[in-house]
């Protein structure tokens, strides 16, 4: 199987990213040069420097989250986990989790970022990196503030989902 690599999103694909074509004009709170990139992503809009990434969001990105928020979701019932084990059993393998069956059941800060999590997990067992227990078919989100990463915790270990859909977060 393919290893799995963890990246950091571009600003390219941020919808606050601005890439300005025509003649100078003041817009966003600033001066706006001509053929230059910006983020307009705070209260004023920010050109980006020769020396920030390309590749990925700069350290003084507005939406970057620092440190990081860690929520565990859990079933919402016992009987979401009591059919999720009996299918497991039943047809001898792990199943992708399902977004509805699920509610955070803890939510905590961390310094690791998700890569670095991911990482980890291949050589320790997991639940000791972070300040909460996580129950068995839980799935933990680290979200830095760009885009959130999820891990389904199974019987062998932690597993990568990159297409769970969180379920509507209530506010408090």
């Amino acid at each position: 199987m393919a290893e799995i690599k963890i990246r950091e999103p571009g600003c390219s694909s941020c919808e606050s990213y601005y890439r300005h074509s025509g003649i100078r004009q003041k817009k966003y709170g600033v001066m706006l040069q001509e053929y230059e990139h910006y983020c307009i992503g705070g209260k004023r809009a920010q050109m980006f420097k020769k020396r920030d990434p390309v590749t990925k969001a700069p350290s003084w990105c507005p939406k970057r989250l620092n440190p990081r928020k860690v929520r565990v979701f859990g079933f919402k019932t016992d009987n979401d986990w009591y059919l999720v084990e009996s299918l497991r059993v039943s047809l001898g393998t792990e199943l992708t989790p399902v977004a509805h069956r699920y509610t955070v059941i803890a939510e905590t800060t961390t310094e690791l970022s998700a890569k670095e999590f991911w990482e980890q997990c291949s050589y320790d067992a997991g639940p000791q990196l972070l300040e909460v227990t996580v129950p068995r078919h839980g799935i933990v989100e680290i979200d830095d503030g760009l885009k959130p990463h999820y891990f389904y915790l199974c019987d062998g270990g932690y597993r990568y989902e990159p297409y769970f859909t969180p379920p509507a977060l209530k506010v408090k």
